[in-house]
């Protein structure tokens, strides 16, 4: 069976499951944990001609409100939970829109953009186990996140459900660079600017930097800054034309964009893996912007 992807290979899989309901977990008793691959929406994986093990998505698509949170099924487009926060006054993730694959995937990378993280806004993940073939619900503290990361990259757990807390009231965060120019530049006005004029912003920044994959096939930016040792940082800032930028626990981020471009002839704007032939694996490239 053909496995979709935004990269445009024409990868296939010994085996293919979709987990729709809980029952189905039960499949995980008889299949080897060494060979299975767990996907979302296929927007940032570059796949062989052929995956001789069992590519399991997880199609839960509901979406619904508690108490105190959201709970969204891992098997919902970023896109569509994006529109739903919009509609139903949910603030805080205006900043990740535009991000291409699944709600489930998106706490894997602890995905993050300009200036917001998502694990600001995850209350809990309901999950399975595949070590102890177990259902678990983990808290935000025991996901581990960091900048990129979660315990979610070990690969020991199926992502069924993310729980969110989010904002009531709206307060924008836009003081990262390549926004709030963008709003100066447009003549938007911060004081004013709205949840659905952010996304839009975003999303429009977005479209001229990052090629359409059904158009250009490509896996996004997926590159993480490296991360400065404190005892470095006096020397990359002798570099004027580095950029870094700083985390929680005052740990610097030397952007790899700058940094690439100055060991290049061109210019380096944003960091896109792209691909020129399709099937063909020989031809990528590495797009930038700013």
């Amino acid at each position: 069976m053909m496995i979709s992807n935004s990269f445009g290979l024409e990868a296939k899989a010994q085996n293919f499951i979709h987990i729709k309901t809980l029952s189905d977990l039960s499949v995980f008793d008889s299949i080897d944990n060494k060979r299975l691959l767990i996907l979302g929406a296929g927007t940032n994986v570059i796949l062989g001609d052929y995956f001789n093990g069992t590519v399991v998505e997880v199609c839960f698509n509901d979406i619904e409100i508690n108490d105190d949170y959201i709970s969204v099924g891992a098997g919902v487009d970023w896109a569509d939970l994006i529109e739903y926060c919009l509609i139903n006054k949910l603030y805080g993730i205006e900043n990740l829109t535009h991000i291409p694959g699944s709600v489930g995937a998106a706490p894997v990378q602890n995905i993050g953009a300009y200036g917001v993280e998502i694990s600001s806004f995850i209350n809990s993940i309901e999950c399975f186990n595949l070590k102890t073939k177990r259902l678990e619900t983990l808290n935000n503290d025991q996901c581990e996140f960091k900048y990129r990361d979660s315990i979610f990259k070990l690969k020991d757990f199926v992502i069924l459900k993310v729980n969110f807390i989010f904002n009531k009231s709206f307060k924008p965060i836009l003081s990262y660079p390549a926004l709030s120019n963008f709003l100066k530049d447009n003549a938007i006005d911060a004081s004013s600017i709205t949840p659905r004029m952010l996304s839009e912003s975003v999303k429009e920044i977005r479209n001229s930097k990052l090629p359409d994959p059904k158009i250009t096939p490509n896996v996004g930016s997926i590159f993480k800054n490296p991360i400065v040792p404190p005892y470095l940082i006096c020397v990359f800032k002798r570099v004027s034309l580095l950029v870094m930028y700083i985390i929680p626990f005052s740990i610097k981020l030397l952007g790899i964009s700058c940094l690439l471009g100055l060991l290049s002839t061109f210019q380096f704007r944003g960091l896109i893996l792209s691909s020129h032939l399709g099937s063909q694996c020989s031809s990528w490239t590495v797009n930038t912007e700013s």
